[in-house]
């Protein structure tokens, strides 16, 4: 019978006047189904077997709610017969998956992973590039569904190894033919499926008593995967992020026998780094000097308070107390600066100093010129070190424009505030220094007090404790591991909305504040290695036309999506209405993909959904792709405000108090941005979500700068107030901080 006549009679299973179930699918009328899926049609043989359409209305069943538990039962059945009756090609039965945001998988169980078009295996090295892509995408797409690849298409031990060889079989051939985006491509997508390979065997399958076939299959699958994490043809950033996708994922490491936990752990160590340096190579080269270059913020005087605590509060001790081991000038201006500082740890002091030599710290102290990467260039120094005020941002996307190449060793210590929010655009710069870095995840507390001549200036901040924690750390020969706890126990002051503000390399939370592959998901959701994404070019002249691009949404690029999202994560720290909603950047791209096709849902302009451990996964429409990230900043600011409005109808007393907050939260990112075009952007905000003429961009920059007197910098209550009495009639008309503009 058709695909139609099927689909038919389980539309009707469904209706409320259905004869057996009401709403739910009876087991009755899930068989009438089935039969008739199997019934030949006049003309067709007896025993026809199962089209690929036909199959997919019963496998999409899996996920239905709509189920009596009679048939849930029977379609189990029904599920486990599918394999076998799919019509194939000449060489045997097709497997086709359940789309998934487009992606389209068909295997054959003696052969693999077939092409759509011509049900055959791929028969040459960029045909395996598209076909194992399409099966890595269909694995990202179904990320958080507790679908299996392998599992869902059934196939046994035989069938699995046939996938396997097909793999291994593509990637150890000649691939002097791909461009090395398109190997790098191959090598990911088939690092992904073989991970995905290891987790389709489920504990029966691997206990004491299990299937000898079985287990041999998943060890040879994981043999696959470590054999791609040490082919020297894949970039150690898609390796990383793999590592990093398996820390985070305890459905994987469940799957892991302890041998290939140790194996990983080896591949990982030389990944990632353990310790902030290479002590064998310290200890080799005799190495007696640390030299810091710590940059100064502008503002509160930071240049003059940190040479002072310098001075009077010193290294500190093996436990951590500060007071020994102080700094003496050598040279320079202590107020101004530059000035240079050292101190020596003798051999003696055996519980701080584990080098058996005395070691000298030697910091030059600097004012911030849009410079704080300045020194990276310079191979002596060990510590690139920078205090003060981030600007949102700003200060450290100004130093990346016109930084140097890295050279030698380093170590990057950023005491800021939210400096996790630009950690990406630095790891793009820096892959090896950022990774062996240290940075704050919410705000960076100082204290300040008075100087009879230099005024008031900061004597007292986390970030001297940081910095000096992680130079005990070297002194001691510590490792990461032990520095992150110790940031926590001698860095970290009360208020932080975690335990730990600071972040470092081996902290678990690490892979969610970086994108390695730039498709817009973060390494701790990340699959998928992704490397065939397009890059649709900001346009300020088109950027609020909302037209969606001619390339499919998993194929544009997210970096510059994924760097607003940071900020907006930052910004609702300042804000009194956001702040506790949005406690530790809750706010991720959805692991599905950054971007959802326009055209599908043409008003909407962001999806937000609730995630795991209270995240909220965050989807864009792809007719913002060619938007700025400037703009694409607003417009999440703007839908972040609309998102909790809707999760909690008491949150805004009504329309015109939540559009002031809307619009006050929007105005405040283009205060504090890069953008000259502060005006254009606001305008054209206010045209897609249904603004009239008034409130001006002056009134709501005027509003901001009122906040900012307060220290809410993105917005608070007092100002919404005042907005709300001044334009309530425009901020509460009909259809006012909506989607207005139709995507196209």
């Amino acid at each position: 019978m058709s695909v139609d006549a099927v689909s038919r009679i389980l539309q009707d299973a469904r209706k409320v006047d259905s004869q057996y179930s009401k709403e739910k699918i009876s087991a009755r009328e899930l068989q009438k189904a089935w039969n008739a899926a199997l019934a030949p049609e006049p003309g067709e043989p007896a025993g026809k077997p199962l089209s690929a359409e036909e199959a997919k209305l019963f496998q999409d069943l899996a996920a239905a709610t709509d189920l009596a538990p009679s048939a849930k039962t029977l379609l189990k059945k029904i599920l486990g017969q599918i394999p076998g009756l799919l019509q194939g090609g000449a060489t045997g039965d097709v497997i086709a998956l359940p789309e998934r945001r487009g992606y389209k998988v068909f295997l054959k169980p003696e052969a693999g992973f077939v092409m759509e078009s011509t049900h055959a295996a791929p028969g040459d090295p960029l045909a395996a590039v598209h076909t194992f892509y399409h099966a890595g995408g269909w694995l990202q797409a179904s990320f958080g569904t507790g679908d299996n690849l392998f599992t869902k298409a059934m196939l046994d031990p035989a069938g699995k190894r046939a996938a396997l060889k097909q793999m291994t079989d593509a990637t150890s051939g000649d691939l002097g033919s791909l461009s090395a985006v398109q190997r790098e491509q191959l090598l990911g997508s088939v690092a992904a499926l073989t991970l995905e390979l290891v987790k389709s065997f489920d504990a029966a399958a691997m206990a004491p008593s299990g299937s000898a076939e079985a287990k041999a299959v998943q060890a040879e699958a994981f043999a696959a995967f470590c054999w791609v994490l040490d082919d020297p043809r894949m970039g150690v950033l898609a390796k990383r992020s793999l590592l990093g996708y398996i820390d985070q994922s305890s459905t994987t490491t469940a799957k892991l026998a302890a041998a290939q936990k140790a194996e990983l752990d080896l591949r990982r160590a030389k990944l990632f780094p353990k310790a902030p340096a290479d002590y064998a190579k310290w200890e080799q080269s005799q190495k007696s000097v640390i030299k810091i270059d710590h940059v100064c913020g502008e503002g509160e005087n930071f240049l003059f308070g940190f040479v002072k605590e310098l001075v009077a509060e010193g290294v500190g001790d093996a436990k951590g107390d500060t007071g020994k081991y102080k700094f003496e000038l050598t040279s320079g201006d202590t107020v101004r600066g530059p000035a240079k500082l050292r101190v020596v740890i003798p051999a003696t002091d055996r519980d701080l100093n584990k080098w058996g030599r005395d070691m000298t710290i030697e910091i030059d102290v600097r004012e911030y010129r849009t410079d704080m990467y300045k020194k990276m260039s310079d191979p002596q120094v060990d510590i690139v070190s920078y205090g003060g005020h981030s600007d949102f941002g700003g200060n450290t996307l100004d130093s990346l424009e016109n930084a140097p190449a890295q050279a030698g060793d380093k170590i990057i210590m950023r005491d800021l505030c939210c400096g996790v929010d630009t950690k990406n655009v630095e790891a793009r710069k820096y892959p090896e220094a950022s990774l062996n870095a240290i940075t704050s995840t919410c705000s960076s507390y100082f204290r300040t007090t008075t100087d009879p001549q230099q005024g008031k200036y900061a004597n007292e901040s986390e970030g001297y404790l940081a910095l000096m924690t992680l130079t005990r750390g070297l002194l001691g020969k510590k490792g990461w591991d032990e520095i992150g706890a110790d940031l926590a126990r001698h860095a970290n002051w009360w208020g932080h909305d975690s335990a730990n503000n600071w972040t470092w390399p081996t902290d678990p939370r690490g892979g969610a504040f970086v994108d390695n592959d730039g498709d817009g998901i973060p390494n701790v959701f990340d699959l998928l290695p992704s490397y065939n994404t397009t890059d649709v070019a900001a346009s300020t002249a088109k950027e609020f036309e909302l037209k969606v691009p001619t390339v499919d949404a998993d194929s544009i690029a997210g970096t510059r999506a994924f760097q607003a999202l940071q900020f907006v994560n930052t910004a609702t720290n300042y804000n009194t209405v956001l702040q506790s909603l949005n406690a530790q950047r809750r706010l991720v791209s959805d692991p599905n993909g950054m971007w959802f096709n326009g055209k599908d849902d043409p008003d909407t302009y962001v999806r937000c959904r609730e995630g795991k451990n209270g995240s909220v996964y965050v989807q864009l429409n792809s007719a913002l792709a060619d938007m700025t990230v400037e703009t694409l900043r607003v417009v999440l600011y703007i839908e972040t405000v609309r998102y909790y409005a809707k999760k909690d109808a008491h949150l805004f007393a009504d329309k015109a108090t939540q559009n002031a907050m809307a619009l006050l939260f929007a105005a405040s990112s283009l205060s504090y941005d890069q953008s000259s075009r502060d005006t254009q952007i606001f305008d054209g905000l206010k045209k897609i979500y249904g603004f009239g003429a008034s409130p001006t961009w002056s009134e709501l920059q005027s509003a901001v700068s009122a906040c900012e007197d307060r220290h809410n910098y993105t917005g608070d209550e007092t100002e919404v107030t005042k907005l709300v009495t001044k334009f309530r009639a425009q901020l509460a008309a009909a259809g006012a901080g909506d989607p207005a503009v139709k995507v196209t």
